[in-house]
């Protein structure tokens, strides 16, 4: 694990640390839960589609037909209740629980509500934000797994209108835990691809040395913050830096 701004820290490869197989508990959770589409009424903000999808898992007892028996809110804004009958418990999907736990334990807290966020279109993105704290117990990390794609996580200081002073490329498997301290003096967002900086340099460069394929040497990146802010570009595994 790395430090990266004040509380954050970044955690490489954890889920396949862990044992587990980033894609195998994707397919897990697809057979469970479906992402609710942006187009519906409970999705939208103030009247407009997301451009992401959602699903919510808990952690809840369930009754015979495998529904929640307790909800945990979050209050984000566009939040609205109908949303909570799409709310499916941790234990319905197969090894979802045993995840938590070893996150709980590597981290020291413990979790009851997750959403998972698919950004399937080149611009898909959120837009910088800082989660808000009224139903989060004060001190708690905002944990994030990431599956499949590589993607860009920006940070930058609160209320600021500057580009991002700290990247971070997530690749499959990673898990960045965005500490309360950051949370409260800083803002983050997942910006849409053709806002990319860090990627979009890798993949210029590759083209002018004539490499083929899509950013084919990002998951061979090592991916530690450095002091500047962008991530170590050295070859993961024998970067001289973060070994």
């Amino acid at each position: 694990m790395t430090s990266v701004v004040s509380d954050s820290i970044y955690h490489p490869r954890l889920l396949q640390e862990f044992g587990i197989v980033p894609s195998e508990l994707l397919a897990s959770i697809a057979k469970v839960v479906d992402f609710i589409p942006r187009e519906q009424p409970e999705m939208k903000y103030r009247g407009h589609s997301l451009k992401r999808d959602k699903f919510f898992l808990i952690r809840s007892e369930i009754n015979a037909e495998g529904e929640p028996l307790t909800f945990y809110k979050y209050s984000y804004p566009g939040f609205q209740y109908a949303s909570l009958l799409h709310y499916r418990a941790f234990s319905t999907i197969p090894g979802f629980d045993a995840l938590v736990t070893r996150l709980e334990q590597r981290l020291g807290c413990t979790f009851n509500h997750a959403i998972g966020t698919r950004y399937s279109k080149p611009d898909d993105e959120i837009g910088y934000h800082a989660d808000k704290m009224l139903d989060i117990t004060p001190g708690t990390p905002i944990v994030s797994i990431s599956f499949l794609d590589v993607r860009e996580f920006h940070l930058r200081p609160l209320k600021s209108t500057n580009p991002a002073t700290v990247i971070q490329v997530l690749l499959d498997g990673d898990v960045f835990e965005l500490g309360s301290i950051t949370n409260e003096t800083m803002e983050h967002s997942v910006p849409p691809v053709a806002r990319e900086q860090v990627l979009k340099k890798i993949a210029a460069s590759e083209k002018a040395r004539g490499v083929k394929g899509e950013n084919p040497s990002v998951p061979e990146l090592c991916g530690m913050p450095t002091k500047r802010g962008p991530p170590c570009r050295n070859k993961q595994g024998s970067c001289p830096y973060h070994k």
